[in-house]
């Protein structure tokens, strides 16, 4: 598989750095006139009805093992970690979100080392223990120095959801590995569709939409959230993978949290130095961790 980047793999990658750091903040604007689940269940149903056309060119082309392990890649990868982080961002703001967000390539490595046996390194534990200590960090920071209990149990639901998203990335390197990307994207949100109608019917309940109040905006955030981020972003990060390996596609966890600052910062959000020690923390953890992957990689091509 080719590692070198280039300038369409980097063009790719700050896309989708671009357009998942923005999701946080999309997240809270969605917020603003529907509820968590609400939002969830809207935005799993719209990327389902809209994929779902391209899914029928790959059903015969699928197994039903591989249908199989879509539906849990549906479930990890999407309905989980989308309702978990919707639910989290009712009490903690974007910019938290993102950076936690960050831990992601941690629990992918641990997800490969327990489940999948991968060996690990001395320093790759030391870069999972380096993230966890920065996310700590994080869920610390405030303006005081009594412990939060809110801000702290619901940060920690951004962490379960990167966690699944580890375990995600790790069953379409090991059961899915020889599709192509728009197969798997297609395929594995298609799945979708009747568990989040299901949910959409329980959660959502018919409310006046006047389209000239912030209800339009909320509306458009989730339509970018479903089409934008849900399946132009995955499908290129599905690319990058494979254009250049999960070692250089993994680098786009740094890129992330800081488009998500960025666009806490335009939203007046609060910053606080705790947690920019933390997030720098995190980087460290993540750097150990892909430099010793990429340092194996070295030594099976020679």
């Amino acid at each position: 598989m080719a590692t070198k980047l280039g300038l369409s793999n980097f063009l790719i990658l700050i896309t989708v750095a671009m357009i998942w750091g923005s999701n946080y903040i999309l997240i809270k604007v969605a917020l603003s006139h529907f509820s968590a689940l609400e939002m969830s269940f809207i935005r799993l149903l719209l990327t389902a009805v809209i994929i779902l056309p391209f899914t029928f060119f790959y059903v015969r082309k699928t197994t039903s093992d591989q249908w199989r392990w879509c539906i849990v890649l549906g479930f990890t990868g999407n309905i989980i970690p989308f309702t978990l982080f919707a639910i989290a961002q009712t009490e903690i703001n974007s910019s938290l979100a993102g950076m936690l967000g960050s831990l992601q390539p941690a629990f992918a490595l641990l997800v490969a080392v327990y489940l999948y046996k991968r060996k690990t390194s001395r320093s790759q534990i030391i870069g999972i223990l380096l993230g966890l200590i920065g996310a700590l960090t994080l869920l610390s920071a405030g303006d005081t120095i009594e412990f939060d209990i809110t801000k702290t149990g619901y940060g920690s639901l951004v962490i379960v959801a990167t966690l699944f998203y580890g375990f995600s990335i790790n069953l379409i390197k090991e059961h899915l590995g020889d599709l192509r990307a728009m197969h798997i994207t297609s395929v594995q949100l298609s799945t979708m569709l009747v568990p989040s109608l299901i949910g959409w019917l329980w959660v959502v309940e018919p409310k006046p939409v006047n389209f000239v109040t912030d209800a339009a905006i909320s509306i458009f955030a989730i339509i970018m959230l479903a089409s934008v981020s849900s399946i132009f972003g995955v499908w290129l990060f599905t690319r990058l993978i494979r254009n250049t390996g999960p070692v250089v596609a993994s680098s786009v966890a740094y890129l992330i949290p800081i488009v998500a600052i960025m666009w806490g910062l335009f939203d007046n959000e609060t910053i606080y130095t705790q947690q920019v020690v933390g997030i720098i923390i995190v980087f460290c953890g993540l750097a150990l961790i892909n430099k010793q992957v990429a340092h194996a990689k070295e030594i099976d091509a020679s």
